[in-house]
């Protein structure tokens, strides 16, 4: 297969745009990370919710925390909120069906549409202490979208290790 010199720019922009921030140039990589991160995963649903809601939206989060650099990138997404996303939390230390305190926020102070997606760097420069990256990595974190007709959380998804480099 000929490529174009117009490819690779395409594929780096491509990246950029879509907000994973993972690294592109290690194609030899399953989905394109370096050795020395830790993916994490967690889909979000009213079901998991203390007590369970009746929204009937759902949210998906995909996470990388560099190892060595101690960056947390996340890219969190929603669809089908009964209203418009005033904010989105990180919660714990608590396992599913559990509650815990805010660890985090995400989003707050701004509102989103009911089916959206935030990018954005969590944390850096090792602001996460060690006990709070054990309960991370142990399970133990969950997040929670909040919308102006569920003030108390319409969506929450316990967030879990997806694979590790």
């Amino acid at each position: 297969m000929k490529v174009t010199p117009l490819f690779f720019p395409a594929v780096i922009f491509t990246c950029l745009l879509s907000g994973i921030f993972i690294s592109c140039n290690k194609v030899s990589e399953p989905n394109y990370v370096d050795a020395g991160h830790t993916v994490f995963t967690g889909d979000g649903s009213v079901s998991q919710l203390v007590p369970a809601g009746t929204s009937a939206g759902t949210a998906r989060l995909y996470a990388v925390y560099d190892n060595n650099s101690k960056i947390f990138n996340i890219k969190l997404s929603w669809y089908g909120l009964s209203g418009t996303m005033t904010a989105a939390n990180f919660y714990g230390p608590a396992l599913n069906g559990q509650t815990g305190p805010v660890t985090r926020n995400i989003v707050t102070g701004q509102t989103k549409n009911m089916t959206d997606s935030v990018t954005t760097v969590i944390w850096n420069n090792s602001s996460l202490s060690p006990a709070e990256l054990d309960d991370l990595k142990n399970g133990k974190w969950y997040y929670t979208i909040i919308t102006q007709s569920n003030t108390g959380g319409e969506i929450r998804g316990q967030i879990s290790i997806d694979h590790t480099y």
